[in-house]
């Protein structure tokens, strides 16, 4: 796994870049355009797996003994990644390994480092926060694309619709490019901390179809004390909205996708 992050964190810029160039955000999430979709899990591990080896650098195997080690240097590197490449239009350039990866703006790990020395731990587990926080929301749109379908709206219907599912995240954004300064969001430990994003999860979901959605449109997690005094919520309120909202929100997902959804998580 900490290898694959490795990967990940090497062609991570230029997927981001990819998947934020404008037109291909909308398409990817509406199947179609040049991106083809988005990868599944499986096509996202055998691509990080193959440009492993596209470098030239292979895990080794467990059984052999420890002085084998280190990584294995092909030869001739080999190029397995056209499929993934073709499928979903996005190239990379394996002639630039080895070079400084970077996360959060800071040198992670430096060119000259061997490939096998870890990560530090609080690095991968901001990089995984970061993958999975970013399924979430893209996911999140996603669904609401599906119940509150696009095709019959305007274009500004379209973004206002879109603006209210951003409003669930504290980035009010569908892909986060840095780590958030402060636990905050629907995955946040402290109730506090995340009632202002639970009210506008409840908001979005009271225009889905059902009878949750119609038990949501009779509650409140914040309510506005008027212009400029701020907001007033209760523990009790909040946690009366999420009892209903996350697992209509899960099962919905289920129903459309066939399988669970991400879940939001805590900042580490």
């Amino acid at each position: 796994m900490a290898s694959l992050l490795v990967m990940w964190l090497f062609i991570r810029p230029g997927w981001k870049a990819k998947f934020s160039a404008e037109g291909n955000f909308s398409d990817s999430l509406n199947g179609g355009g040049k991106l083809k979709g988005t990868p599944s899990p499986q096509q996202w591990k055998d691509f990080l797996g193959r440009i492993g080896v596209s470098l030239g650098i292979e895990p080794t195997n467990a059984a052999q003994p420890q002085h084998h080690s280190r990584p294995v240097v092909k030869k001739q590197k080999v190029r397995e990644t056209k499929a993934f490449e073709d499928d979903f239009d996005f190239q990379v350039d394996t002639s630039k390994w080895p070079i400084d990866l970077y996360w959060d703006g800071g040198l992670v790990r430096g060119r000259d480092v061997a490939f096998l020395v870890p990560l530090g731990v609080s690095t991968l587990r901001e990089v995984v926060w970061e993958l999975c926080e970013n399924n979430w929301q893209m996911e999140c749109l996603t669904l609401d694309r599906c119940v509150v379908p696009r095709e019959k709206m305007t274009t500004m219907e379209q973004s206002e619709r879109d603006t209210k599912v951003g409003r669930v995240f504290p980035s009010s954004q569908f892909i986060i490019h840095q780590m958030p300064m402060r636990d905050e969001g629907l995955g946040a430990l402290r109730w506090n901390d995340c009632a202002e994003f639970v009210e506008a999860f409840r908001q979005l979901l009271c225009d889905w179809p059902g009878r949750d959605a119609q038990r949501l449109a009779t509650m409140i997690a914040l309510q506005t004390d008027g212009p400029g005094q701020g907001h007033t919520a209760s523990q009790q309120e909040v946690a009366a909205v999420e009892a209903i909202a996350y697992p209509f929100y899960f099962w919905t997902f289920l129903q459309y996708f066939g399988r669970a959804a991400t879940i939001p998580c805590p900042k580490p």
